[in-house]
């Protein structure tokens, strides 16, 4: 990490350190120096908050605070100096292990943005030359006064694992590892005695390398768990033998005071010495069933809540890579067990040997979708979408986005150059099946899609795709044909179903959405949609539709993807909202683009035409 001091820092740089001049407990101990490996301007500061006698962090500590070049802006970050500061990590800070050789600071960044801190309050961060560097080194003050009486926490505050050495959230390395865990597994695990075994990888075909957890054995082969992922992930890994690894359960975070995951072997054997267990034991027993000249990984699982001071709510899971361990002979050791051991023990899992964290998430359907999902009404249901055009391709993509796992798609026809003006295909999908595109394209939206897509009109002859249809019981129709419409009425459906049909007026100006539920009455479709088709053919009386091709049967439907795609939006909220009320009679509603000078300026929702408007 080279520093550079003959090098002068721009105005503003220069301005926010005479703001801290005379601050009390901020003293400014060297000027400003450049970092070309941070790209940053580096300041050494003196940090003094009174702190209680058992207090394990001391009343002075020494700090580098680091700034982009054109501060105000860009990021503000504080770390701990390699000296005269402090070792340990606490909550609200990146691992706090030593930098580079002859590093000035030490790499634990402690967490003062503005959205955080209270830490879970939202605080105005000023953004002018003088002040802002201020407030963080205020915030930098409150931050260790908390930490010195044990109150970067409190009961209620949403539950944060500290950071594993080389990992970071939300950022996956050239490889990563995905689980399912929620409150349901956590009681499958609860009633499971074993806590070490086996784990079963899928790893689909894709540049960054991704290893599914599928099944979780014990160390005699017996499945315990099983994870349930979408087409994507097991179609793409159908074709390779599972990858297996390990897995040890501890009954409570194996970290080490205050808030700090283990960095060595030594440190995570102490932290399950702290838990009154013995790694090696586990270890011992799993790397027995793997000895096959491979790397492996080996996941560590804890019960965490959501909340501090709250109920578990599922298992979380920190994967580590795991060196090839001794198989066969070993040049010094006899081949056998006790000797592979002792060779695994002191040559790749030594004390002082760092620990290759791999980046680890949750993929639990409840957890990817906690940016936004639909109702359970419609993500438990299994739909049937007629039509993979414009309305049916963006329906797909909002339907499965939205937490849908299971689709059927049904559409004759191919994808031509023309549809991409307004549909969610690629040019790798001209020529090809609507339906087969687009279902695949569904299935790498989402870990959990399930989409199935069949080159058919409606109703299907093929036995296989009538037996898929039957399995549905939310039926969308996106084709606009009065004879999809008459065949559904007609179709032998087991049971009742809820049904939706969705088109759209010319140029996308309405979107007609009829729902009902049981039995689908294409008369009572026709008569609600009559009089906006009238109003529609007189706007439109003496307007020639746009050709695609040559000849007086090329004439296509003008929409611009724009307009359709809102308006499919708010055909999706209406879905949502009747499958959530599950109505006894029909239901009709017409979205209208509002327009100023050709442009939209807002949609009004109606049920009815207004009076005399034909």
């Amino acid at each position: 990490m080279g520093v550079r001091e003959n090098q002068t820092p721009p105005a503003s740089i220069r301005a926010a350190r005479r703001a801290l001049e005379g601050v009390a407990g901020v003293s400014i101990l060297d000027d400003w120096i450049w970092s070309p490996g941070f790209a940053r301007w580096a300041l050494h500061l003196r940090l003094r908050v009174a702190v209680p006698e058992t207090s394990p962090i001391p009343e002075q500590t020494e700090w580098y605070v680091l700034v982009e070049s054109d501060y105000p802006l860009g990021s503000v970050k504080f770390f701990p100096a390699s000296k005269n500061s402090f070792n340990d990590t606490y909550p609200h800070q990146q691992h706090n292990g030593p930098g580079e050789a002859d590093a000035l600071w030490r790499k634990g960044e402690v967490c003062l943005n503005s959205q955080t801190r209270k830490y879970d309050r939202y605080e105005y961060e000023p953004f002018t030359e003088e002040s802002r560097l201020l407030w963080h080194c205020l915030r930098a003050t409150e931050w260790l006064e908390d930490a010195a009486n044990n109150r970067l926490v409190k009961d209620g505050d949403p539950f944060e694992i500290p950071q594993f050495p080389g990992t970071y959230i939300g950022t996956y390395g050239d490889f990563f590892v995905a689980y399912q865990e929620n409150h349901c597994s956590l009681e499958r695990w609860q009633a499971i005695r074993e806590s070490a075994g086996l784990v079963e990888f899928l790893a689909p075909r894709r540049p960054k390398k991704l290893y599914a957890a599928n099944r979780f054995l014990s160390l005699d082969g017996r499945e315990l768990l099983q994870s349930t992922w979408g087409s994507y992930i097991r179609e793409q890994s159908e074709s390779q033998t599972p990858r297996r690894g390990v897995w040890i359960r501890t009954p409570t975070p194996p970290f080490l005071p205050p808030w700090q995951a283990p960095a060595t072997w030594g440190e995570l054997r102490k932290a399950f010495e702290l838990l009154q267990m013995k790694l090696d034991t586990h270890l011992r027993s799993c790397f027995a069933k793997i000895r096959d000249g491979q790397a492996h990984f080996c996941l560590i699982g804890f019960p965490v809540p959501e909340r501090f001071g709250g109920a578990n709510a599922n298992i979380y899971w920190q994967a580590l890579a795991l060196p090839p361990i001794a198989h066969g002979r070993v040049p010094g050791f006899r081949d056998a067990e006790p000797s592979h051991w002792t060779y695994d023990h002191s040559m790749l899992i030594p004390d002082n040997r760092q620990i290759a964290w791999v980046s680890s998430e949750n993929w639990d359907a409840e957890q990817v979708s906690t940016r936004g999902r639909l109702s359970r009404q419609i993500t438990s249901r299994r739909v049937l979408l007629i039509g993979g055009g414009a309305i049916g391709s963006a329906l797909g993509e909002l339907l499965v986005r939205g937490g849908v796992q299971q689709l059927v798609v049904i559409d004759s026809d191919n994808v031509t150059v023309g549809n991409l003006t307004r549909h969610t295909l690629n040019m790798d999908d001209t020529g090809e099946p609507k339906a087969v595109s687009l279902a695949r394209r569904l299935n790498r939206l989402s870990p959990h899609a399930s989409a199935l897509g069949f080159k058919t009109d409606f109703p299907p002859t093929d036995a296989a795709i009538r037996v898929e249809i039957e399995r549905c019981d939310l039926v969308i129709d996106c084709t606009g044909s009065d004879e999809v419409a008459r065949q559904l009425e007609v179709y032998p459906w087991t049971g009742e179903r809820l049904f939706f049909s969705l088109s759209t007026g010319v140029d996308a100006r309405r979107m007609f959405c009829f729902s009902q539920s049981g039995r689908f009455d294409s008369a009572e479709l026709f008569a609600r949609l009559r009089p906006w088709l009238m109003l529609e053919r007189s706007e439109n009386r003496d307007r020639e539709l746009p050709r695609e091709g040559i000849g007086c049967w090329n004439p296509v439907f003008p929409a611009r993807a724009d307009d359709v795609w809102l308006l499919v939006s708010l055909a999706l909220s209406t879905v949502d909202q009747v499958a959530s009320q599950s109505p006894s009679s029909p239901d009709f509603v017409v979205f209208e683009r509002v327009l100023s000078e050709g442009r939209t300026i807002g949609v009004k929702k109606q049920t009815r035409l207004e009076s005399g408007t034909l």
